[in-house]
């Protein structure tokens, strides 16, 4: 059964999608892959941009200058959005780290008490 893979590369940062389908090899008797090239993974949305059918022909990802201003506005903004709601999460993470310790020294000083 095919499954899509993702490879990243480290130095252009582009991910890849291939399919990859496992078989037996009858003279080793052991399984081996077979990856196929599917296409470009697009870094803003996720979706898989396929390759190009046309031999010669390369597919691209989109840069940022060829998206409209507007989507780019709104990219820009949902990002800072992110990155608010992540400090958000830190602080309510640390908090909650300390409400547990706070809690657990209770906890373990009435049971001192008790003894």
């Amino acid at each position: 059964m095919p499954c899509i893979v993702y490879h990243t590369n480290p130095k252009n940062g582009i991910t890849y999608a291939y399919e990859s389908r496992s078989f037996r090899d009858p003279e080793t008797k052991k399984v081996r892959t077979k990856k196929t090239y599917v296409g470009r993974v697009d870094s803003i949305t996720g979706e898989i941009i396929p390759k190009s059918s046309e031999p010669g022909k390369r597919n691209r990802t989109p840069r940022i200058q060829d998206i409209p201003e507007a989507t780019r506005e709104q990219i820009k903004n949902l990002s800072h959005e992110v990155a608010n709601l992540k400090a958000q999460l830190r602080s309510s993470h640390e908090f909650i780290e300390t409400v547990l310790g706070a809690a657990t020294k209770y906890q373990s000083d009435a049971n001192s008490e008790k003894e």
